[in-house]
């Protein structure tokens, strides 16, 4: 077993994937992967990021240490509970700004227009 460590990767598995790939983490199903924060946000591939760390987990292959925009992925979805949709999805919004509100519709499989209904 080895222990491969990644941060950092902001939703972009395919890259993620690649350099894994290139490091030998897939070449035995003992190795465990240490993500040391920040897996969304910015990357167009959330949806993929996330199936592939839940694979991990199950398998009881990944040690995941939250970084500060996993904080911020709870701190949308407790502002959209508090104050709704519109807040967040403008242009304006740090959240718009920021990319965790495309994470969550990247997670969700929602369209904007479907989101904000």
């Amino acid at each position: 077993m080895a222990l491969f460590a990644v941060s950092d990767i902001h939703g972009f598995f395919d890259e993620t994937a690649a350099a894994l790939e290139g490091a030998g983490f897939f070449g035995s199903d003992k190795n465990r992967l240490v993500l040391l924060g920040d897996a969304f946000d910015r990357g167009g591939q959330a949806r993929e990021v996330a199936d592939f760390l839940l694979g991990l987990h199950r398998e009881g292959r990944l040690i995941y240490i939250f970084g500060n925009h996993e904080e911020l992925l709870g701190k949308c979805m407790q502002d959209i509970a508090a104050g709704g949709i519109a807040p967040i999805a403008g242009g304006d919004s740090y959240h718009y700004r920021n990319g965790t509100w495309s994470t969550l519709l990247q997670l969700s499989g929602l369209s904007r227009n479907e989101a904000i209904l």
